[in-house]
């Protein structure tokens, strides 16, 4: 459409710009007019998204109704995560995993040790699975799969399953403040690396490793206490990588520190004061207790001082005796105490069939008499008096008898004579029928009666007679038995010479 110019001549070719619309704003077959009377060039126009944010397969299309280039979004589901195990048994394991997003379902999949398929299969949406029948004390390599429409990730862990054997604990050397746990060597599978047992005491939450050790002492402890030991023993999943590495708590034992024993006394129960060899040879009582109740008494040391501070101890005695828990002690000195007229005192601390020691009881008191008892000591003349014979009984000196032969004291036991003490004289027979002890037939003489000092008699009767002699001054009374046989009158006839 070149012009002409004022000559007459065509002007050259024109240079007029097109008027076209940028390339990429129109589609390819609309495109405009450029002006002078041509077609833009074909559109290049793409307004797809960025393919990074499609999945393959779900290709969005341009305004221009052109598909739009395959996406490079990875679709496929994350993997599972914080896969762990929740419970070991000898033959099977459970365990556990966090949904992964994107996850449609689950798949598991199950090696030995060596690497040889175990199991494989598709769980669906469950978050937990359980291997049964597995082999006791061996490592496993478990694969969850998460997959959907896209594809599948996966997580994995090693883990094991728990010891077969039964384990046997037991507690040793205890004490107040102590208990040993030991295991008694049960474990068969325990030989790997760094295989052992964990000890977890409760009552305190004190958790310690022990390697390949068998025992855990645990010190520090509150007497009279129960505590519970729990173990777990390291299978074969020791790896240090997180996983887990021991067996469930399976086994547990109670054990119980020991107690102080109680002690109370009682009393003192004085021997008997009319025998010179037990007179000051009394009885010790006290009541033993125990916190726990199964504890019994093994052993016994008393202690016996003239002063109530223990510094001047004058007899001890060591027993073995056992006595149940609440039960009365008791104990007898192996010798005399050595005085009379004293206030003594007297403690004791006992044992327990473990060992443990009480501490000293309070400390009781008693006194002893002024002096020794009297010895309510006599004879008679003749020594086998016949029937309505004079009988002469003698305990002291007044006449008609002439020497002491019952004994008194005074307080310096210096040995006195028991005339003017209260003196009673009993004498009995026994009934040839009924066996029982009568009073006997007697007839005193001599203004004497039974409360005189040396009596004067005859027996009416022929049997078997008992003679008691009592005594009693200002510290006691004492008595004392004699039988004698009453014989016949004998028999006589004048003979010739």
């Amino acid at each position: 459409a070149e012009p002409t110019n004022s000559c007459g001549v065509k002007c050259p070719t024109g240079t007029k710009p097109t008027s076209c619309p940028a390339a990429n704003t129109y589609c390819a077959g609309s495109e405009p007019d450029n002006g002078c009377g041509g077609k833009c060039p074909t559109g290049t126009k793409n307004d797809c998204p960025n393919p990074n944010t499609y999945c393959p397969g779900a290709e969005p299309t341009n305004s221009c109704g052109v598909k739009c280039s395959t996406g490079t979004k990875d679709c496929t589901p994350e993997a599972p995560k914080n896969l762990r195990v929740i419970t070991h048994t000898p033959s099977s394991m459970t365990w556990q995993w966090d949904a992964a997003n994107g996850a449609t379902s689950y798949a598991v999949i199950i090696y030995d040790n060596n690497w040889r398929l175990i199991d494989s299969r598709n769980i669906g949406g469950n978050l937990t699975w359980t291997a049964n029948g597995l082999t006791a004390n061996t490592r496993y390599i478990i694969y969850v799969r998460a997959t959907n429409n896209y594809g599948f990730k996966e997580s994995f862990i090693w883990s094991a399953t728990s010891i077969e054997d039964p384990i046997s604990l037991n507690c040793t050397n205890i004490t107040k403040n102590q208990i040993t746990v030991a295991e008694n060597g049960s474990f068969t599978n325990l030989n790997v690396p760094n295989s052992g047992l964990r000890f977890r005491e409760t009552n305190t939450n004190t958790i310690r490793d022990y390697g390949s050790s068998r025992t855990w002492t645990l010190g520090g402890l509150n007497e009279n206490t129960l505590y519970r030991f729990v173990v777990r023993a390291r299978n074969q999943d020791a790896l240090n990588d997180g996983t887990p590495d021991y067996t469930a708590e399976d086994w547990q034992i109670d054990c119980h520190t020991l107690s102080t024993p109680q002690v109370v006394p009682i009393r003192y129960v004085p021997g008997d004061y009319c025998l010179a060899a037990t007179a000051l040879r009394g009885i010790f009582t006290w009541t033993f207790s125990d916190p726990i109740p199964s504890e019994t008494q093994s052993a016994y040391f008393i202690e016996v001082a003239t002063d109530p501070g223990f510094n001047n101890i004058v007899r001890t005695k060591n027993g073995n005796a056992v006595v149940g828990n609440g039960g009365q002690g008791s104990g007898t000195l192996d010798e005399s105490l050595p005085f009379y007229n004293q206030t003594y005192y007297w403690r004791v601390t006992v044992w327990d069939n473990t060992g443990i020691a009480s501490n000293p009881s309070a400390r009781s008191s008693f006194t002893t008499p002024r002096h020794r008892y009297p010895e309510p000591l006599f004879n008679l003349a003749p020594s086998a008096p016949a029937k309505n014979e004079v009988t002469q009984f003698c305990s002291t000196d007044q006449a008609p008898c002439a020497v002491n032969i019952a004994k008194c004291y005074n307080d310096s036991n210096n040995l006195i004579s028991c005339s003017g003490k209260n003196i009673s004289w009993t004498f009995e027979e026994q009934n040839p029928v009924t066996r029982v002890w009568e009073l006997a037939n007697v007839t005193y003489l001599n203004d004497t009666n039974a409360n005189s000092e040396n009596p004067t008699l005859k027996f009416a009767t022929i049997s078997l007679k008992r003679i008691t002699l009592r005594i009693a001054d200002e510290v006691g009374t004492c008595s004392k038995e004699q039988s004698i046989k009453v014989i016949p009158v004998p028999k006589w006839r004048e003979v010739s010479p």
